[in-house]
């Protein structure tokens, strides 16, 4: 079997011309990671994976100092091996409190580490082997339909919403993934209903409130909505209510509920699922240790008959 001769993780950041507005958030530049893979045979796998901005340097340096030369030597297979080898990593550079909550976030510059490292051996593994990574993981679809992230919020209002939404019709997506949250819960309910009525019926919505909402306004949203065909509510409900919050809320609401976007682990989307917190998880696989940990929470979803799994 082959073995890994080198690892790189490149960080990459854009300034955008323009700034994107989410309930709880603004998208002033994107990040993202670039990762190459060289095995000794002259295989280079490459890919590029995350968001981070705040702590990407951290975890270029955590990738490329602390996990990276640990693999160096090793067989590319299996890629499972490689994960358990960095998740087990000591010695990194991080002032930990032993305080759960106080250093959770070095635990996720630990786990998009991994994530970029993991991504990027999986795109050597199939290129050693010639094979497509969808069947390496079991891929029996030749197609998904594809939603657009959109309706930021912006100056434009309508108008612009309207020309946002045209341009993913003439691109093929089959629907948008609305944010809401930021405004008034009975203005994002008229930004729905413009869009349920102006497009096709089967132009699929769904709304992501980027943990936005108190109980009392989701539940409030969700009346509003209940009878437009959204596909689903994405994070609903604000950090703290995360567990119990969004319990109760799948049980006065059909419109189903999505979260694990933020989970960094397996272990936290198994929580989400068997205390009945969603219908559907949105794992970013950036975040969350990598396309190994993704498919463990696949397979843990596909067992609890309300769950789905997505990323």
């Amino acid at each position: 079997m082959d073995r890994i001769r080198s690892i790189r993780v490149i960080p990459l950041i854009r300034k955008l011309e323009q700034v994107f507005e989410g309930s709880t958030y603004r998208i002033v530049s994107r990040n993202t990671l670039f990762v190459r893979v060289e095995t000794e045979q002259g295989v280079k796998g490459e890919a590029f994976g995350g968001d981070e901005d705040i702590y990407q340097e951290k975890v270029v340096r955590v990738a490329n100092e602390f996990l990276a030369p640990r693999l160096i030597g090793e067989e590319l297979q299996p890629v499972e091996k490689l994960w358990e080898k960095m998740f087990s990593t000591q010695g990194l550079p991080f002032h930990n409190r032993s305080i759960h909550t106080l250093d959770m976030v070095n635990h996720a510059i630990l786990m998009q580490a991994i994530a970029i490292i993991d991504v990027g051996l999986w795109d050597t593994l199939g290129k050693s082997c010639g094979k497509p990574l969808a069947e390496f993981w079991g891929g029996s679809r030749n197609s998904v339909p594809v939603v657009g992230i959109g309706g930021y919020y912006r100056p434009g209002g309508e108008l612009e919403l309207r020309q946002e939404i045209d341009r993913h019709l003439e691109l093929g997506l089959a629907g948008i993934k609305l944010k809401v949250g930021r405004c008034t819960v009975k203005e994002d309910i008229r930004r729905v209903e413009f869009i349920r009525k102006n497009f096709p019926k089967d132009f699929v919505i769904a709304c992501d409130a980027n943990q936005a909402w108190t109980f009392g306004q989701a539940s409030q949203f969700a009346r509003g909505v209940k009878d437009l065909g959204v596909e689903w509510l994405e994070e609903p409900l604000r950090w703290f209510d995360q567990m119990e919050g969004m319990k109760r809320l799948r049980q006065v609401t059909n419109i189903p509920i999505v979260a694990g976007q933020g989970e960094i682990s397996s272990w936290g989307c198994r929580d989400l699922i068997l205390n009945g917190c969603v219908d559907i998880l949105n794992v970013d696989a950036t975040i969350a240790g990598g396309i190994t940990e993704w498919r463990k929470i696949a397979s843990f979803a596909h067992l609890i008959p309300f769950a789905g799994c997505d990323s």
